[in-house]
């Protein structure tokens, strides 16, 4: 009996397709059993790390035009978005006269199917027979990531990106690959620009006047888009994020779930009657591209951070603040665990804890400062509890304009923390920069004036708290001491600060401030 017409689907972004890549739709083709095979390419960017380039989906598909030059049997296709989706959606497009054949590499299968772990579900459901198999080429050390990093390097990167190239190519060929992927680094921001306007076109949210990066550099960029109405609102998106991302990668693309904390989050706040500060509203979220699209805060205001370095300081916009976080921390109305559930976010607390702390580690000058970061972190470890947190919170995140002060940026935040960590964060920056623009002198007022309104919201819970406030913002004074790279921060001036930060830590405000 001759066997059902078969389709051998092989998903990925192939940024660059390489020599296992090849290897694996080589060793399809020549299966007796497969009449087709079908390289299915995600329509997602993807990152040059340590850089904020990336390469777009039509570079995977030049470069497999080439592989594949008199190969029978294969064919390429650019996904609407994920390639695995595109691969499932075969149950829909096939007849029950087709067997699906699903291939990836070995480190991407595990015991459940890994990422066609939907495979076994939708055969049953649909009649149409199905299999998962692994990929039978080599897996390549570091895999295309690794490859791109070799661009970066520019000619230095040459000969080992081409080493990783399937042996088949000419010398000819293997320049083409290599001219091609160079020729085709695009900047991340530019890519996300482009692709914002689409998606403001599609779902009628207005015409654009124009779009910029509202911070430059960054690697994820947050964009400003100026409708010809007049209204503003600013965009982020994870697109381009793969899962693999972390937050301990400063030049990488964060987690892609990110946003859709920050989403959850500021539709919970919206609701909250207590909120005393102005928060961003969520306009719309594109799941498809993961892109979230907030309104504008305090309009004609400026950062927190940037009021200092033109010799102004809004004291009260750290006293709302402050007022804002000891609400969250303390209010009766339950919190939903953002990160999925509680022990979700008490993992992701955990995380954004160490991280810090490990941050601080590298900026540590003594053996007494290590002895007490751990101690306060093992103290603060074990007093996390449930509320609000907003975890990255600092003058960079608080905005204000002649009538009001805002909070942006809820990208890290959760429903498990250490108030003491939230507030003397905070006030550790504030102490920083203000002592960086020579305004020692109102130090005193502002950190007072900070911490008796946050004692008033806290309450009971105030006893609890507040023996951590001050050592918080001393190792955040060290830590920022050591990252500065402003010419500001003179030797002596270092020495003053680390004086006041070691006095802080030791749970007590220096008096010579």
């Amino acid at each position: 009996m001759d066997h059902p017409f078969s389709i051998a689907l092989f998903p990925g972004a192939f940024r660059p397709p390489h020599r296992a890549h090849f290897e694996a739709v080589q060793s399809l083709v020549q299966r007796t059993d497969v009449d087709e095979v079908v390289v299915i390419i995600t329509n997602r960017n993807r990152q040059v790390p340590g850089t904020n380039f990336a390469l777009a989906p039509e570079v995977a598909l030049k470069i497999w035009a080439i592989y594949l030059q008199g190969m029978p049997k294969v064919r390429v296709e650019l996904a609407p978005q994920s390639a695995v989706r595109q691969a499932l959606s075969y149950f829909e497009r096939v007849s029950h006269t087709t067997r699906l054949i699903f291939c990836a590499g070995k480190n991407e299968l595990s015991e459940d199917g890994g990422r066609f772990k939907k495979v076994r579900v939708l055969s049953s459901r649909s009649g149409i027979p199905a299999e998962i198999i692994p990929s039978r080429s080599q897996p390549l050390p570091g895999g295309a990531t690794r490859i791109r990093a070799h661009l970066a390097q520019g000619e230095a990167g040459r000969q080992a990106f081409m080493a990783a190239l399937p042996e088949h190519l000419t010398n000819h060929q293997r320049r083409q690959v290599w001219e091609i992927c160079r020729n085709s680094l695009r900047p991340l921001g530019k890519m996300a620009q482009q692709r914002m306007v689409s998606i403001f076109k599609q779902n009628t949210l207005g015409e654009i006047a124009s779009i910029d990066s509202a911070k430059p550099g960054k690697t994820d960029e947050v964009m400003r888009v100026r409708l010809k109405n007049g209204l503003r609102y600013y965009i982020k998106t994870a697109h381009d994020t793969p899962k693999a991302a972390r937050w301990d990668d400063p030049k990488g693309l964060k987690p892609r779930k990110r946003l859709y904390v920050e989403r959850s989050a500021l539709k919970w706040l919206a609701r909250q009657p207590w909120v005393n500060v102005e928060l961003p509203k969520v306009v719309y979220f594109h799941n498809p591209t993961r892109t979230l699209v907030l309104s504008e805060v305090c309009p004609l205001g400026n950062t927190l951070q940037f009021q200092p370095e033109q010799g102004c300081f809004g004291k009260k916009a750290i006293e709302q603040a402050a007022v804002f976080l000891g609400r969250c921390h303390v209010h009766a109305n339950p919190v939903p665990a953002f990160w999925g559930d509680d022990k979700a976010d008490l993992s992701h607390w955990r995380l954004q804890f160490n991280l810090w702390t490990q941050a601080v580690g590298a900026a540590s000058f003594s053996k007494p400062v290590e002895s007490r970061l751990v101690v306060l972190q093992r103290e603060s470890l074990a007093s996390a509890g449930k509320g609000f947190f907003h975890l990255d919170l600092g003058p960079k995140n608080i905005l204000v304009n002649s009538q009001t002060a805002g909070i942006i940026d809820f990208e890290r935040c959760g429903s498990i923390g250490d108030p003491a960590f939230d507030l003397g964060k905070l006030l550790g920056q504030v102490c920083f920069f203000e002592m960086m623009n020579s305004r020692e002198s109102l130090i005193p007022s502002i950190i007072q004036s900070a911490l008796g309104v946050y004692k008033n919201e806290t309450g009971n819970a105030w006893s609890k708290i507040h023996q951590r406030i001050y050592p918080f913002m001393g190792l955040e004074m060290l830590r920022l001491i050591t990252i500065s790279t402003s010419k500001k921060l003179t030797c002596h001036l270092q020495c003053q600060y680390k004086a006041m930060a070691l006095a802080l830590l030791n749970n007590r405000f220096p008096e010579n401030v």
